[in-house]
């Protein structure tokens, strides 16, 4: 018969040999009989591993309680911040983001330090404040190995809201050119962006490019609005009344739907096609 740690050692080293494989719920089990004995010598451990599988399997508060033991208990220390980080983002709680995470910055030693940088700039950015945003953002994206269209539009757009517009303009020629909802946006962002640096023939093509594609109706609306009024503006009275005559038909109560009357009707007469 085995002795009591005989047990407990062969339930840790086949858990940590089924959690090797990604046989999770397996493993899950071998954890679980040991993570509340803390006289165990492999109680640390199998808070960590059964922790780490129950937010993969996206049990946050049970996995919550698990890094909380070793947080402060080495190896674990240097890796749980990020996770504990990363829980409360996927839950939405952006401001326990920012409280937990902000004080971890002084520890440049942790593992994932950049990947909590960008938690930390996203929990500040959808919090609306930018300019607390953006050093953690800009930091992960020269760090990091892996920068996804959305991690530089998200630096560009706290950029445009400092009013950084050239800056913004620089980090959106890092994007790439897919036609889906975010390459909409990022087409839109440079139409403001130019518009505010009174590059109008620029912002004309960008806004003209975001209103070519309908999947966000909000920023299609916008879009199509603004290409219509810079057409007009511009002198290109043809462009702006089909411009105009779109805008009307698609958003008949469209926020800017008494300007858009006046331009076309303007523009038609610049046409002489009335």
């Amino acid at each position: 018969d085995l002795s009591l740690e005989e047990r407990d050692t062969y339930k840790f080293q086949y858990g940590y040999s089924l959690f090797n494989k990604k046989r999770f719920t397996e493993a899950k089990v071998m954890f679980a009989a040991l993570k509340d004995k803390p006289q165990s010598q492999y109680y640390n451990g199998a808070n960590y591993y059964y922790g780490f599988i129950q937010q993969d399997e996206g049990n946050y508060e049970n996995a919550l309680t698990c890094f909380n033991v070793v947080k402060d208990v080495s190896p674990y220390s240097s890796v749980v911040p990020y996770y504990i980080t990363n829980i409360y983002f996927q839950q939405g709680k952006y401001d326990k983001v920012i409280s937990y995470a902000e004080p971890l910055m002084a520890d440049t030693k942790l593992v994932y330090y950049s990947e909590i940088n960008s938690l930390l700039g996203q929990a500040y950015f959808y919090r609306n404040n930018y300019k607390k945003a953006l050093p953690y953002l800009t930091y992960y994206i020269e760090k990091s190995k892996s920068i996804r269209d959305e991690d530089y539009y998200q630096v560009a757009f706290a950029q445009y809201k400092t009013a950084d517009y050239k800056g913004a303009l620089l980090t959106l020629k890092e994007t790439s050119d897919d036609n889906d909802t975010l390459y909409q946006h990022i087409q839109f962002l440079y139409g403001k962006c130019y518009l505010d640096l009174d590059k109008k023939e620029e912002a004309r093509n960008a806004f003209m490019e975001a209103s070519r594609i309908g999947i966000d109706k909000t920023i299609h609306e916008e879009a199509l609005f603004n290409y219509g009024k810079l057409s007009y503006e511009s002198g290109y009275a043809t462009a702006a009344v089909e411009a105009m005559q779109d805008y009307l038909k698609a958003y008949p109560k469209g926020a800017n739907k008494t300007e858009a009357q006046e331009l076309l009707a303007n523009a038609l007469l610049s046409t002489n096609d009335y």
